[in-house]
């Protein structure tokens, strides 16, 4: 058995939100009962929307790993396995260790709506949706300020920070290979009930925020991006694509899924 772990911006979805070029892998990995898992610094919210348009019925990671989201049924209900902070408290702390280490930051929290529209280029709902946030704050450093001592600050307190296109996210000790392995494991217990392997894990992403889940996989994709060769150096093991976004994500899957 095989299951595919994919990031979403930048990876399966283009710069317009556009999944059209990997159609024809999305189609193969239906056809083969390939489980593809949205894995995401995404709200829940966000991810439900894109899941609907997409068809996707299986488990997904929002948030970078802040929760696995099981669906139980067809009427929409789902199991939340929780691995981070409550968003409340992460949001606190960043205030605090922002303030304690000099420096100016922007987050989500701090920002309306309109706000989250204008500085991320998101539509208004889609603004809204980004917005319903329960364990990952992304932010803004604004000013040429001493970002390196808040980071050290975030990881003395115990928590993480990633770095996605533009914003920073503050998390808890979470990631998206913690979910990852969780939704993993609940597969490997249906595959050992019926005498089978633990199933092959293939992972797609494009930024520092997929490192953990590229180096949990099996088989590592990295999607063609600006970001290609500094998590080649981080993930060694790793394919990279030719084309970026989900040009690039349609050539990979399609590849793999015919060597299996």
């Amino acid at each position: 058995m095989l299951l595919i772990f994919s990031d979403l911006d930048g990876t399966l979805l283009d710069s317009n939100y556009s999944y059209s070029a990997a159609v024809p892998a999305l189609e193969l990995a239906e056809r083969n009962g390939v489980p593809i898992i949205l894995t995401s610094s995404k709200t829940r919210a966000e991810m439900e929307t894109i899941r609907i348009a997409m068809r996707n019925i299986h488990p997904f990671i929002p948030e970078n790993g802040g929760a696995a989201v099981i669906p139980t049924g067809a009427d929409g209900e789902s199991k939340t396995i929780p691995f981070g902070t409550p968003y409340q408290e992460l949001t606190g702390t960043l205030h605090r260790l922002a303030k304690q280490s000099g420096v100016s930051v922007r987050g989500f929290s701090d920002m309306t709506a309109a706000e989250v529209a204008e500085t991320t280029g998101l539509t208004l709902p889609q603004a809204t949706l980004a917005k319903q946030r329960e364990y990952d704050e992304p932010f803004l450093v604004t000013g040429a300020q001493d970002t390196a001592g808040l980071l050290r600050s975030i990881e003395d307190a115990g928590l993480r920070w990633t770095r996605g296109g533009r914003f920073f996210h503050i998390t808890g000790a979470n990631d998206k290979a913690m979910a990852a392995r969780a939704i993993r494991d609940r597969y490997a217990l249906d595959c050992y009930a019926l005498g089978h392997p633990r199933p092959a894990t293939i992972a797609l992403g494009d930024a520092p925020n997929d490192c953990e889940l590229l180096r949990f996989a099996d088989i590592p994709v990295i999607v063609k991006s600006s970001h290609a060769a500094e998590l080649a150096a981080m993930v060694p093991n790793a394919r990279i694509t030719r084309l970026p976004g989900p040009a690039g994500w349609n050539e990979a899957v399609l590849d793999i899924l015919r060597e299996s």
